[in-house]
């Protein structure tokens, strides 16, 4: 029987080391980092692009710039020369710049005439991913189906299992991996699977210390009501009472939301949900470009947490109030995959194409929850 301890903090995906990351705001900040290349789109009904430097604008800033940048950086290190600077082949990861018999050498010691194939760059990756399990496994895996990501997520859990044998942490603990496991499952896997990974996993007596940092803290919205005994909630975070919600397919909570797989221009989140069942051989539920138009798409979606004050000035502005509440019936949304997903998914996740959908429903989870049911059509 499992007993309640210690209410751990985990961190980033793919860090060198677990470090305590907020859920809010999420997407806001890392684009906000970006220089904004161009006018950002907003919902049918266009909102006007504020000047840049407002606490509205800086919350706000969309993130329809540029396609992804490469994975493998580039080299903007000093030097001597005076010659023009292009862009490398596609796929080094390196600035070059020449002027007649010399060349800039990036930073690995490589000049940008030493380049990689697209095998030679795989396994270049690995290799320096060889520490970190979750990214190395990625990088070897292609994941398309749902099979192919449950198999990954399998993977990370027995990874971490194997770790935790070996440190002998602290019950509920978190060590080195959890996020990147509990990120994964999070985001790759439709409920039903989670849940018959959860099951697999609570077999194994060794995993009961472990199932905080893997799934969360209960009350678990993949778990079906008969699933409420097989742990008891208390042994997984104090003062928890139950392990199901009282009905199957409950709109999740916001700690419960797990990793949003779309985004819109107002910074909402957006985790799509299969309502029939779904096999291994699957696409991913997440993979909104294989849907024909006029699908209709079922999500959930998540309003970023924000102060009070935040929010009553966002109220007050009409271009930004729907930042602050779910969309509406009717409402046009422009659409697009997280970065949270790009990092679990890979090449596929990558490109930035704009999708539009439709809002057809809208069912908030509670009065005064920032969770929601919606039911949209792709157009």
């Amino acid at each position: 029987m499992l007993s309640a301890l210690w209410d751990g903090t985990v961190g980033g995906l793919f860090s060198n080391e677990d470090t305590v990351e907020q859920e809010q705001g999420q997407e806001g900040r890392q684009f906000n980092q970006q220089q904004e290349r161009g006018q950002t789109p907003g919902e049918k009904g266009g909102a006007e692009v504020q000047q840049p430097g407002t606490v509205q604008t800086e919350a706000l800033r969309a993130i329809w710039d540029a396609g992804p940048g490469l994975q493998g950086g580039s080299s903007t290190g000093g030097g001597s020369s005076t010659a023009t600077s292009t862009t490398a082949p596609p796929g080094t990861g390196q600035a070059w710049e020449g002027s007649g018999s010399q060349t800039r050498q990036s930073s690995s010691g490589k000049t940008a005439f030493d380049y990689e194939d697209p095998e030679e760059r795989q396994e270049r990756r690995v290799a320096e991913a060889k520490d970190n399990f979750a990214k190395a496994k990625l990088l070897q895996s292609r994941i398309e189906t749902i099979g192919e990501a449950q198999e990954y997520c399998e993977a990370l859990v027995h990874k971490q299992l194997e770790r935790a044998e070996e440190q002998k942490p602290e019950m509920n603990a978190p060590i080195y991996g959890d996020m990147q496991a509990r990120k994964a499952i999070a985001t790759l896997l439709p409920d039903e699977m989670i849940r018959e990974l959860f099951l697999r996993t609570t077999k194994k007596k060794e995993a009961w210390p472990r199932l905080r940092s893997l799934f969360g803290v209960p009350p678990y919205n993949f778990l079906r009501p008969e699933d409420a005994g097989m742990v008891r909630a208390a042994g997984i975070a104090s003062g928890r009472v139950n392990m199901t919600y009282e009905r199957a397919g409950e709109t999740a909570a916001y700690s419960q939301f797990g990793t949003g797989h779309l985004v819109d221009s107002y910074l909402r989140e957006y985790r799509i949900v299969p309502v029939v069942a779904v096999s291994v051989s699957d696409n991913l539920p997440c993979d909104i470009e294989s849907m024909g138009p006029s699908s209709h798409v079922y999500m959930n979606v998540r309003v970023p947490k924000r102060s009070r004050e935040e929010k009553i000035i966002l109220l007050k502005d009409a271009t930004k109030r729907r930042a602050v509440v779910f969309p509406q019936v009717g409402e046009e949304l422009t659409v697009q995959y997280s970065d949270a997903l790009r990092q679990v998914w890979g090449t596929k996740a990558n490109n930035r194409n704009i999708t539009r959908v439709v809002v057809k429903s809208m069912v908030p989870r509670s009065a005064t929850g920032s969770t929601a049911a919606v039911v949209a059509v792709k157009v």
